[in-house]
């Protein structure tokens, strides 16, 4: 049986494959070719969010670095181009708000779920 840490750990390994496939492996914001996703609201501790689809975007190596560099400008550009989502926005910091740590058997859903949506595209 995986420990909570392994599991957390493959669910990220996975989330990152889910955004590339749905994004077809390129960079939402430049159209290079993307390499990562990238959290759109904060995954430290508010793990209700952390791997869902909407908290994430693809991003090639250097957006990806401008968007850790320059949050506040990088959100601007997203909110320009239609990619950050206010409502969404409220959402996440309303789960975050109310987060508290999960059960393993939360971890162990949110990895078959994530396997299901890897297989059906």
């Amino acid at each position: 049986m995986k420990s909570k840490k392994a599991i957390i750990k493959e669910n990220f390994k996975l989330w990152q494959i889910l955004l590339g496939l749905i994004h077809n492996h390129k960079c939402q914001v430049c159209g290079a070719e993307g390499s990562c996703g990238h959290h759109l609201y904060n995954k430290r501790g508010i793990d209700r969010t952390a791997w869902t689809i909407k908290n994430g975007i693809y991003l090639c190596v250097k957006c990806h670095r401008f968007a850790h560099d320059n949050p506040m400008l990088f959100e601007r550009i997203l909110s320009e181009r239609n990619l950050w989502d206010d409502d969404t926005s409220q959402e996440m910091n309303m789960k975050a708000f109310t987060s508290i740590k999960m059960p393993i058997e939360f971890y162990e859903a949110r990895n078959k779920r994530m396997k299901e949506m890897i297989e059906e595209l």
